[in-house]
């Protein structure tokens, strides 16, 4: 396996237990993360609001989170009445395009949806 290969899977690991700010990481967890790179630059992406966002050029050092939505969709609240954020992300790249995909759900509600 190569160093870059393991090093992926500790950011996996990593992703589970912290988050990180430039440069220091603080005791909070993550989320379902998925990771992709594009170019020289790792991109992970995690549940919580609007799907949060960190990069990464040496998956040791994180950028602070950022939505990577500004709100929840309308449709998302129109077909899951009282949902307060996305979650379980996952991104693909195919077709030339960057595909997000996330889940939309209530707790404890018997109806939920998948966003793209």
């Amino acid at each position: 396996m190569s160093a870059k290969v393991v090093r992926v899977l500790m950011v996996c690991l990593w992703a589970a237990t912290v988050s990180a700010t430039p440069g220091v990481a603080q005791e909070r967890g993550i989320h379902d993360p998925c990771l992709i790179r594009e170019g020289e630059t790792y991109v992970l992406f995690s549940t919580g609001g609007c799907i949060p966002m960190r990069r990464s050029t040496d998956l040791l050092t994180w950028g602070p989170a950022v939505d990577t939505l500004k709100e929840i969709p309308m449709w998302a609240k129109t077909a899951v009445p009282g949902t307060r954020g996305l979650w379980a992300p996952d991104i693909s790249y195919f077709n030339d395009k960057y595909h997000l995909y996330y889940s939309v759900s209530t707790f404890g509600k018997n109806l939920s949806c998948i966003g793209l």
